[in-house]
């Protein structure tokens, strides 16, 4: 029986195809595995040095005659008489 070329093509684009797909595949397995053969470098940064926080509790007492002319907030009452329309959502 005689191959046709038609049948020939096809097969050689079969090959070429799974020829390139398995670069491919190479390739991308590489590109995602190189970490484990790659040795990556730590970089360590200078440590920063931390200053002490002194708080200055003595200022509170200093400021106590601000402190005593501060007034408190008058109470609010609550509403007394009719609030606004039976159905807000109706228009006018």
């Amino acid at each position: 029986m005689a191959i046709s070329f038609a049948k020939i093509k096809k097969i050689e684009i079969r090959k070429y195809l799974i020829h390139t797909l398995l670069i491919i595949g190479i390739f991308a397995a590489l590109f995602y595995l190189r970490k484990f053969f790659l040795e990556e470098v730590q970089l360590e940064l200078p440590q920063k040095v931390i200053k002490r926080i002194k708080l200055d509790f003595d200022f509170l007492e200093k400021q106590k005659i601000i402190f005593d002319e501060l007034q408190l907030f008058e109470e609010i009452k609550p509403f007394e008489g009719v609030a606004g329309r039976e159905n807000p959502f109706i228009s006018y």
